[in-house]
């Protein structure tokens, strides 16, 4: 499923001659596995295979905050000479196990939380800086 969310990449990422190179190195679409839950009266979205969260006052708001984190976190594994491969960092198993458990209750229970997976393409992740 793709999504229309779009990062925010580093004004140093507005060149277009870094650009082209940056999507040629994240090597296709992005399958994230995002979790979001609202908690304390406020909203956060986790990215499971890097372990970043963003946080907002709707769910909208930690989505977009997430995918910014994404952007800015590759541009600099990027930038720094980095291998695709190298980015990743996923949660750990026992917090993958607890959200995998939580999510469907949750939903039983009408409380606020779920758990997606997004096709993303590498040009959504630089799509604002150009």
């Amino acid at each position: 499923m793709a999504t229309s969310q779009q990062a925010q990449l580093p004004s140093s990422a507005s060149n277009d001659d870094a650009i082209e190179p940056f999507v040629e190195w994240l090597d296709g679409y992005l399958e994230l596995r995002i979790a979001t839950k609202r908690e304390n009266g406020r909203w956060f979205a986790l990215v499971e295979e890097f372990d970043i969260t963003g946080m907002g006052e709707t769910e909208r708001q930690a989505m977009s905050q997430v995918f910014d984190l994404l952007g800015a976190y590759l541009w600099a594994h990027f930038t720094d000479g980095k291998a695709f491969s190298e980015t990743k960092r996923p949660i750990p198993i026992s917090l993958k196990l607890q959200i995998r458990v939580q999510t469907p209750i949750h939903r039983l229970l009408h409380r606020a939380g779920r758990e997606n997976r997004y096709l993303v393409p590498p040009q959504v992740l630089n799509a604002c800086a150009a």
